[in-house]
């Protein structure tokens, strides 16, 4: 004989009702006392009460979380972390905290909801509501939606679309950002499904059925009376309608602020939306603010390095930050990396035709004492210009190349042509031995080879001599 569960209350914020325990249900069935089920978190029992002021888990919004306590408020029985409603009874589910007093059905339970974690949910619901308004301006009235997700800390919006731009993306978000800035209010009411229906603009789930009389929520500046007054004013179009079942702030500006974090596709022709509202939003915007000024410091820089570019590159991938920001910072990004490289090859070259100078130099200097190796030191010299330097040294002398990098790595190459790499003394061979007084290595051919020492720039004359001992025997 247990009626089904009032919930009307689930749309008052603040209270603390009492309500009367109806039934019992745990793992192993229906029970008349929680007494003898274990605590410290293990049990998990469901209660129903005649009444309660828990939302249920409905229409893509999460549940309220809370807990009981005993009629008096002052003793915690049971942790609720679910809540759900089947054929109109609301089940509470959570754990018996290790200790409690055992329930009873029959037994008098303060309910308290956590109003803080409703209130982190009720923003991204209603602007839910105004990005579904949104995305019918700026897609047209196809971009109907397919379903959606509202939680505490983000909500998620899938809708009908083949494609979304930037520029489309950023106009909804920016919509949407303007309702919270106009600080219109949030109206609710209950009406005949008929008539609900009338209300231009309205936003319904296709294939959805709801009940009669139907709860209408529009987030506008006309309220729910005027809409009803005249419901087929075109204006109404203006603002979001929809029928919903849901928890809802009471005024735009109480979301606080409003970002899409992520838009993308899902299937054929339909898309989704992560967004954002409150702090976490307003914490996105910071972010993305910091990262755009981070850009523009080096768009404007004389000198940005590529690691710099890398290194703000990754931050930007990784960041929760607008998705039509993140978007046109990576199309500057790509800007920034052409225009780099382009000064880089630049940068390159001429530092390569001062290394091949240097070489050349040093060849002349070798040939005029008769010796018929090079040891070349070139400061701070990329390996890839290295390679390019030593596949010009003299055909006729040995050559090697070492470079101390700022990083603290001394890069090696080294050339020796097949006349002079008697007794077994190739470039492999002579890098290895010019490295290894710096813990470094190398390989390739006898003919070319290359290697590297990290942290240890601070040594290289040590590298300078062991190559320059390298072919001393063949000189004697």
């Amino acid at each position: 004989g247990v009626t089904p569960t009032a919930d009307a209350q689930k749309y008052e914020w603040d209270i603390r009702p009492q309500a009367k325990v109806r039934a019992i249900f745990t793992e192993g069935g229906f029970v008349e006392t929680t007494e003898g089920l274990p605590g410290s978190g293990g049990a998990v029992v469901g209660l129903v009460l005649d009444s309660s002021p828990f939302y249920s888990e409905a229409g893509g919004q999460v549940c309220d979380v809370g807990r009981f306590s005993d009629a008096s408020g002052s003793t915690p029985l049971l942790d609720v972390r679910a809540v759900q409603v089947f054929g109109g009874f609301v089940v509470h589910n959570g754990l018996l905290p290790s200790g409690s007093s055992s329930i009873r059905v029959g037994d008098m339970l303060t309910c308290e909801v956590d109003y803080e974690h409703r209130r982190k949910v009720a923003p991204n619901h209603t602007m839910t509501h105004t990005l579904n308004w949104a995305l019918r301006e700026v897609l047209g009235e196809g971009a109907d939606q397919r379903g959606s997700l509202v939680n505490a800390e983000r909500l998620r919006f899938d809708f009908a679309a083949d494609a979304v731009s930037v520029e489309q993306l950023a106009r909804v978000e920016a919509l949407v950002q303007e309702v919270i800035a106009a600080k219109v209010p949030v109206s609710v009411r209950e009406t005949s499904l008929a008539v609900a229906k009338s209300i231009a603009g309205l936003r319904a789930v296709a294939g959805e059925a709801y009940p009669d009389p139907v709860r209408v929520v529009t987030v506008g500046a006309g309220t729910i009376d005027e809409l009803l007054a005249a419901p087929g004013e075109a204006k109404w179009k203006m603002q979001s309608v929809e029928f919903c079942g849901g928890t809802h702030i009471k005024d735009s500006s109480e979301a606080g602020a409003f970002v899409i974090l992520e838009e993308k596709a899902i299937a054929k022709g339909i898309r989704r939306i992560i967004g954002a509202t409150g702090p976490a939003a307003a914490e996105a915007l910071a972010e993305g603010d910091r990262l755009a000024g981070a850009l523009a410091a080096l768009e404007v820089a004389k000198e940005a390095s590529e690691a710099e570019v890398l290194e703000l590159s990754k931050a930007l991938d990784a960041a929760d930050i607008s998705a039509v920001l993140k978007a046109d910072c990576r199309d500057r990004m790509d800007t920034l990396r052409k225009k780099l490289k382009k000064s880089q090859k630049g940068a390159d070259k001429a530092v390569l035709t001062e290394a091949n100078a240097s070489l050349q130099k040093a060849a002349k200097v070798a040939v005029r004492r008769g010796d018929k190796h090079i040891v070349l030191l070139l400061v701070d010299v990329d390996p890839k210009v290295l390679m390019q330097v030593i596949g010009g040294a003299p055909k006729d002398l040995a050559a090697l190349i070492l470079s101390p990098a700022d990083d603290g790595t001394v890069h090696c190459v080294a050339a020796v042509p097949a006349e002079l790499s008697g007794d077994g003394k190739g470039a492999d061979g002579w890098v290895r031995a010019s490295l290894a007084p710096l813990g470094g290595t190398g390989g390739g051919k006898p003919e070319r080879a290359q290697g590297s020492a990290r942290g240890a720039t601070a040594d290289v004359a040590l590298a300078e001599a062991a190559a320059s001992a390298y072919f001393a025997p063949a000189r004697a």
